[in-house]
């Protein structure tokens, strides 16, 4: 059978073939290892007679250079303006920028508008204008958040300059700082202009009541809503230290003045005081004894005693009348003297008899009255009962 002659596309090396005679193929074989042994052994030989990769010339080795370079200007040559290409220099005085108009470079004035975003750079600068400084400008947010070196902006959501110092922004002024429009919200430290006023801020938990039907900013219904705690964190907190936290809704229900866990996790309820009177916690004074903080209790009149309006009344009498019949009889009672006189009695006996008198009865008059109503309560008005979250 005839060898299959299969060589390779670059150096021509013999390739196996399935087909062919294995000791045939093992010959070739052979052959191809001794060509490629000898490639590379001829590779071998150019490389070393190549230069190593960071080797260095001089401008005489390199063909053609130096001529090159000799047509170049010096290093040190100048040249005047006319000399470049589009620069028209011929009215220009000292002092003057150049401004690419149309085709060409010209003498002319540079606006701060010409120069890409120079402006609103400038814009967050200090500068001068005339006899006035130029302050940068912005709101809270803008504030930069750690400047190096003392600052002065003027803050246009506050209404009032400011500077950086001791790390931190403040006021400049007391006098600058309060303007009419912001009803007092530029105050920085609120919490001491309270204390310096006698004021008392409300604290979040607080409860107080409002001649309205929607809890004013910052409060809400005491209606026992089932909050997050995420969103309120601060009355959470409250609820938390406080003391007044039920074990769980079951044991809130019984006594809704107090908070509840609400699901364990992520939310909680508030007190609901809707319909309800305040009384203050007895603490151990004896009033009213066994009450915890937040709990219900019911309604209740004290014991008392009731007077009773009596009219006066009156009785009847019948009378029909009556009589008694009698019997009459003589009788020997005694004997005197020697003549033998008698002496007798006369004796009357009377027979008994029903008088028929019948008294009347009569009512008296008295009656104990109800009055009153479903609960017992004082004269009282209804306000809107909200806490402070």
């Amino acid at each position: 059978m005839p060898i299959i002659d299969d060589r390779s596309p670059n150096r021509n090396y013999p390739i196996p073939n399935a087909a062919n005679d294995m000791v045939d193929d093992v010959v070739r074989i052979a052959a191809a290892i001794n060509g490629i042994d000898a490639d590379v052994y001829g590779l071998i030989l150019a490389v070393g007679q190549k230069a190593a990769i960071e080797h260095t010339h001089s401008i005489g080795q390199i063909n053609g250079l130096q001529s090159t370079l000799d047509d170049k200007a010096a290093s040190n040559h100048s040249h005047a303006l006319d000399d470049l290409t589009n620069v028209d220099a011929s009215t220009a005085t000292g002092g003057q920028f150049f401004k690419f108009v149309g085709t060409a470079w010209q003498p002319a004035s540079i606006a701060v508008s010409d120069v890409g975003n120079l402006e609103s750079i400038l814009n967050g600068k200090a500068g001068l204008d005339g006899s006035s400084v130029i302050v940068p400008q912005g709101d809270t947010a803008a504030r930069p958040p750690s400047p190096s070196g003392a600052r002065i902006r003027y803050n246009t959501q506050l209404g009032f300059y400011e500077g950086w110092g001791g790390g931190q922004w403040s006021a400049l002024s007391v006098a600058a700082a309060l303007l009419k429009a912001l009803d007092l919200a530029d105050v920085v430290n609120k919490d001491a202009a309270l204390a310096n006023l006698g004021a008392q801020k409300s604290i979040p938990g607080s409860i107080d009541y409002f001649p309205r039907t929607t809890a004013p900013a910052g409060w809400l219904k005491a209606n026992g809503a089932l909050l997050n705690r995420t969103a309120y964190p601060a009355l959470w907190n409250e609820a938390q230290v406080s003391g007044m936290l039920a074990a769980n809704d079951a044991a809130w229900a019984t006594n809704p003045g107090m908070y509840s866990p609400g699901n364990g996790t992520t939310t909680f309820r508030i007190p609901d005081l809707r319909g309800e009177f305040i009384r203050g916690f007895d603490d151990g004074r004896g009033i009213d004894i066994g009450r915890a903080v937040g709990s219900n209790q019911g309604q209740t009149i004290q014991s008392h005693n009731h007077g009773v309006n009596d009219p006066t009344h009156a009785h009847s009498v019948y009378d029909p009348g009556h009589s008694h019949g009698y019997d009459r009889y003589s009788a020997i009672t005694s004997t005197s003297g020697s003549t033998g006189s008698n002496r007798g009695l006369d004796h009357i006996a009377t027979s008994a008899a029903l008088t028929g008198i019948a008294i009347y009865g009569a009512g008296t008059g008295i009656s104990i009255q109800h009055t009153g109503s479903p609960e017992t309560r004082p004269r009282n008005v209804a306000l809107l009962a909200c806490i402070k979250y």
